[in-house]
């Protein structure tokens, strides 16, 4: 049971396949969640299929298939997860952290974090997502500072 950083789990999403934009996006759904943790679960009912469970909060109704492994490991999460996105036409239409709008909101945060990595960041994983968000708004906060020093 651990609470992942941007980096690793973007890694996880990229070793499943995501890439460009896709990245982003699948990053920004773990992180807007379940905050980066593994152990996340969520919506537990009558019917364990309807509980969200692991760092992207999957359910085991939303892709074709059987559930063939442990949607709390975080490698076997992302396969799914990238399995599911497929299966749903490449778009995120299907996972709540994607329409209820927090995902989408989260997106321009996770490129940060992970295209502009700031010396004065702390190093290793976020303790949570709102430590990485604050972590972020510092390198966003940089880079604005940087682009208005270097002039037009």
């Amino acid at each position: 049971m651990t609470t992942w950083g941007t980096v690793q789990v973007a890694k996880w999403a990229r070793d499943a396949g995501f890439t460009g934009e896709a990245l982003y996006q699948a990053v920004a759904i773990a992180m807007a969640v379940t905050g980066g943790a593994d152990h996340h679960v969520s919506n537990v009912g009558y019917t364990p299929e309807l509980a969200r469970r692991g760092l992207w909060a999957l359910r085991a109704d939303e892709w074709v298939g059987p559930v063939q492994g442990d949607l709390f490991d975080p490698a076997y999460a992302a396969k799914t997860l990238y399995a599911a996105w497929e299966a749903h036409g490449k778009t995120w239409g299907w996972h709540p952290g994607w329409t209820s709008g927090a995902a989408p909101a989260a997106v321009d945060t996770v490129r940060a974090m992970l295209n502009h990595p700031s010396a004065s960041t702390p190093a290793g994983p976020a303790r949570s997502f709102s430590e990485g968000v604050a972590r972020a708004k510092m390198v966003t906060d940089a880079l604005k500072q940087a682009g208005s020093a270097s002039g037009p």
